[in-house]
């Protein structure tokens, strides 16, 4: 035991000595996400607003009926002309193409209805935001003409409406449908699984490889420390670096999180809860920490196979790809209808039971189901570690 915190001791000692290192595994993940969400935030409102302010529009038809004179009053659409419309939409130039039939004024005063034809780039968010105002416009305009045929017939309006639907929330006092934020709060867990890979590459390529190339693995292994307490120690280090890094990495997540989140949600009427307790961030941190070990494992395993410290951060990098992949699939499942398939699927079933604790949902049965895996991978994972660090031909492989 005393070889095993001798090697912690060496390898945290030469971490906190490496003060670039440690900038970017620790500090870099904690700026990353106050950036990456502003940055977010900006250009969603940045696209609106600008959608908002401008919609160049061709209209073709009765460009003359009270329909055209309502689109064309609009202080923020601009009529344009081109020779060839559809291409121009495509190009961005247009927003909107808006197709009016010809004698809309008669056909609206013999009572009869009419198709309105708008055509939108449907690759741009310019050209969807337009239509939807576009669309509101219009459908005033229409409801217009509903309460002028109506009151000509003496008939109040609100014979048209015998049955207003009220949509609330039953799960919570105040009432507020939080449906569209609750989608972008299921990102959150996706998010931190994601976090766990990529702080502690460089120091994991450095702690096998790295030592390969500085001359310094051999003697180490030369010494009268045995080969168990040299692989745990550095596998250790590793985890104790990465659960630093996920803890201050959190606090960084949740608070930049919540402010996008009000942000992207505020024109919706809507509001989201992150005031999550005490038991809800324990649990996720457990479940994080199994999967911190198993991940460091790994890691350290590439890293001393590894010819080089090039080569370990290439094995390393794909190592990445297939997690994220398997972090994305949970990522907007219905919390309330996982499968049991998915709580035995690695990453995706941590997912899931951290997407269910976020609400409140603490389901024993798919805690312990996912617990007894998590224990299972990190023990296979040591196994396989230990096994392959004991093959000379592995580690001094040319």
């Amino acid at each position: 035991m005393s070889n095993f915190f001798t090697i912690l001791k060496k390898e945290l000692i030469d971490i906190i000595r490496d003060r670039k290192t440690l900038a970017f595994t620790i500090l870099l993940p904690i700026l990353i996400y106050p950036i990456l969400f502003q940055i977010m935030s900006v250009t969603m409102q940045s696209s609106e607003e600008d959608a908002k302010k401008e919609i160049n529009v061709v209209i073709n038809g009765d460009k003359d009926s009270e329909l055209g004179k309502v689109l064309t009053s609009q202080e923020n659409i601009k009529e344009q002309n081109y020779d060839e419309p559809k291409k121009a939409l495509k190009d961005g130039k247009l927003q909107l193409i808006i197709n009016i039939p010809d004698n809309v004024d008669e056909e609206i005063e013999k009572g009869n209805s009419i198709n309105l034809e708008i055509l939108i780039d449907d690759q741009s968010e310019k050209s969807t935001i337009a239509e939807s105002m576009v669309e509101s416009i219009v459908n005033s305009y229409s409801n217009s003409i509903v309460e002028n045929r109506l009151s000509k017939l003496n008939v109040n309006s609100e014979i048209l409406n015998p049955i207003n639907i009220e949509t609330k929330s039953g799960i919570n006092e105040s009432g507020t449908d939080n449906s569209d934020a609750n989608k972008i709060l299921g990102m959150l867990p996706a998010l931190i699984v994601i976090m766990l890979l990529s702080p502690t590459m460089g120091l994991a390529a450095d702690l096998g490889a790295g030592e390969k190339e500085r001359g310094t693995f051999e003697p180490l292994l030369s010494t009268s420390v045995n080969r168990n307490s040299i692989l745990w120690g550095k596998i250790t280090t590793i985890s104790i670096i990465s659960v630093i890094a996920l803890l201050l990495s959190m606090v960084s997540l949740f608070v930049s999180f919540k402010g996008f989140v009000n942000s992207a949600t505020e024109g919706l009427g809507e509001s989201i809860n992150l005031n999550i307790d005490i038991i809800t961030i324990l649990f996720i941190i457990l479940f994080c920490v199994f999967i911190i070990i198993f991940i460091s494992t790994l890691q350290v395993v590439i890293s001393i196979s590894a010819r080089s410290t090039k080569e370990a951060n290439t094995y390393l990098s794909g190592l990445i790809v297939p997690i994220m992949i398997l972090a994305f699939i949970p990522m907007y499942m219905d919390v309330k209808n996982i499968s049991m398939l998915f709580l035995n699927i690695p990453i995706i079933n941590s997912i899931c039971v951290m997407k269910e604790v976020m609400i409140g949902i603490y389901n024993t049965t798919h805690i312990l189901i996912v617990l007894a895996w998590h224990i299972f991978y990190v023990v296979l994972a040591l196994i396989i570690a230990k096994v392959l660090f004991s093959r000379e031909e592995l580690i001094f492989r040319s």
